[in-house]
């Protein structure tokens, strides 16, 4: 093979195991001395001659509050409309109700361009608590090549009541917001909103976390590794005078929390529970310090007021005793604190002594520092239902919300929006006291229309080996629609309580998602192998030139050949065998 002829729109459509980067196969292609021609099919954004209107991403909150506004972040690419303005929907359908929709929010997007990306965001406030298909849509749009791509659909879980939490997390994110990001998204009464911020440009992100603190009701702030510096002091005194009134707050280890991360001189110093000193900063260029950071592996141990407090007890049947926390991954390190304010209790601490968890009462908030952020070990260790508890049941005693209701049966899925025939794994988690063994739990799939798929008759599902879940597994149906999971827990026969996870199945046709030709990806394949570029219009050319090249292949062939494989030789080794046995026959030596 002496080159290639690729006719391509340069889009590339793959994922997953079949994924290949073409640079990769170009790459292998050069080094082999084999050039790519590409030959572009299509037509390329920003050409004026392709006409589309896409929905590239929707960003959405996974549970929401009844009566709490909701934000959505909606990405929308424009092809061949300058001038004019497209509208923008927002429809949420009712629970078990997927054909009636209602318009919650609308927009209208300005398209000053002939390619126009615009990122915008449109805010509504759901009414009533249940799982609802939200879908966000741009009609159709005249002359338009494809409509499939103009709306992205989701599930949002809306609950009556329930606990607000703000994430604020130092970026780039530690793989420690993540896990505890999804152990707190699965519960219902939990209510996540995450702020990214990056240290090094805190004016970004000002005014989103001024009208975070200052505008909205949360009732736990979870301060990851931001330093002071990133928070007006104005508004880190508004944060406490809401733990004053109520609110619960947490701050997590890491390079730049607590003394490292500069708020000693700060009015958080008034209410965490260690105490801290200036002389603990941290620069964002120096390795941790000794004096203030503790290498691993660190082992926890309940002290002995941990043990008794209902923290953890709360976790799970005998949580607290020192076996079971002796199993528990060690972490990578912590934050070492200079001392202890005189109402702070510990409740955690390492095997050597070091506070880890400490916890204090401030007016009417309660305020805890951990000083780890590395638990996720524990969840990639084995012990991911005792992570995802342990979290939980920390938001929920600062919100002074310690237990979960009883008999409360939820489901948790990976997430609501899946393609046909995809494997998928759900638990099912439980407030259950008493016997978990006495309990059954089966579950079954139907569509919106109420009809059992045959995807997953009702079966039992297995606990798993910790007996604080159940797990189970099905396949996605494979029309795309709106389906139900529905299960069922049964103590001697008698239904205990029952729940239902709505999710999407999507028929996505990764063509049409991106229509558009990617010409650079095949200028560059051309480039880097050696071939050249044309339109389709130049093809004929493309064909002369390889034509005309003269190519010459020079190969050097090696042949090793035995002597026996001559028959002149074997002819004259049988002659002489002959005639020495003759000779010895004649003269009577045989």
């Amino acid at each position: 093979m002496v080159a290639v002829i690729l006719f391509s729109d340069g889009a590339q459509k793959a994922e997953g195991p079949q994924e290949v980067s073409p640079y990769a196969a170009a790459t292998a292609l050069a080094r082999s001395g084999i050039a790519v021609h590409t030959v572009a099919l299509g037509e390329p954004r920003g050409a004026g001659r392709f006409l589309d209107v896409a929905i590239e991403r929707l960003a959405a909150p996974e549970t929401a509050l009844v009566d709490s506004e909701v934000v959505l972040t909606v990405d929308v690419h424009a092809e061949g409309y300058p001038g004019t303005k497209l509208p923008l929907e927002v429809l949420l359908s009712s629970p078990g109700a997927s054909d009636q929709s209602q318009v919650v929010a609308s927009a209208e997007l300005s398209v000053p361009t002939v390619s126009h990306y615009q990122q915008v965001s449109v805010t509504f406030t759901p009414q009533s608590p249940g799982e609802f298909k939200l879908l966000v849509r741009i009609p159709p749009q005249a002359g338009e090549a494809i409509s499939e791509n103009n709306q992205r659909a989701t599930i949002l879980r809306v609950s009556k009541g329930g606990i607000r939490v703000l994430v604020i997390e130092g970026f780039p994110p530690r793989p420690e917001l993540a896990f505890i990001r999804r152990a707190l998204s699965q519960g219902p009464e939990l209510q996540l909103q995450v702020h990214m911020v990056d240290p090094m440009r805190p004016e970004v992100y000002a005014r989103e976390l001024e009208e975070a603190i200052r505008e909205r009701e949360f009732q736990v702030y979870l301060l990851g590794n931001v330093p002071a510096a990133v928070f007006p002091s104005e508004l880190l005194s508004a944060l406490v005078a809401k733990v004053g009134e109520g609110s619960g707050l947490i701050m997590l280890g890491g390079m730049w929390s607590f003394g490292p991360g500069g708020y000693a001189d700060g009015p958080l110093a008034e209410i965490l529970p260690v105490r801290m000193s200036h002389l603990e900063i941290q620069g964002p260029n120096e390795p941790p310090r000794s004096d203030v950071h503790i290498e691993g592996p660190i082992h926890l141990r309940p002290t002995a007021d941990g043990s008794r407090h209902p923290l953890l007890e709360a976790l799970a049947e005998n949580a607290a005793s020192e076996a079971i926390w002796g199993k528990l991954p060690p972490l990578d390190g912590i934050n070492k604190f200079a001392g202890l304010k005189p109402a702070a209790q510990v409740l955690l601490e390492s095997t050597k002594g070091h506070p880890v968890l400490v916890y204090q009462p401030v007016g009417a908030g309660r305020v805890v520092a951990f000083a780890g952020d590395s638990t996720w070990r524990w969840a990639m260790g084995g012990f991911r239902p005792f992570f995802e508890r342990f979290w939980r049941q920390l938001v929920l005693f600062v919100a002074k919300r310690e237990a979960l209701p009883e008999g409360q049966l939820w489901i948790q899925l990976a997430q609501r929006v899946w393609e046909p025939r995809k494997p998928v794994a759900f638990e099912v988690h439980h407030g259950f006291s008493g016997h978990k063994e006495s309990i059954s739990v089966s579950a079954r799939i139907r569509n919106a229309q109420g009809s059992e798929t045959d995807k997953l008759p009702a079966v039992n599902l297995e606990p798993d080996p910790s007996g604080k879940h159940w797990e189970g597994r099905f396949v996605t149906p494979d029309s795309p629609g709106d389906y139900f999971l529905e299960v069922v827990a049964k103590g001697d026969e008698a239904v205990l309580e029952s729940a239902t996870a709505r999710f999407l199945v999507v028929g996505r046709d990764r063509e049409m998602e991106q229509p558009a030709a990617d010409i650079t990806l095949l200028q560059r394949i051309a480039a880097l192998t050696g071939g050249v570029f044309v339109r389709p219009e130049e093809f004929d050319r493309l064909l002369d030139r390889l034509g005309e090249q003269a190519n010459e292949l020079e190969m050097t062939l090696q042949v090793t050949r035995s002597l026996w494989d001559r028959w002149p030789w074997l002819a004259l080794v049988l002659s002489l065998a002959s005639t020495e046995w003759f000779l010895r026959r004649r003269w009577g030596m045989v």
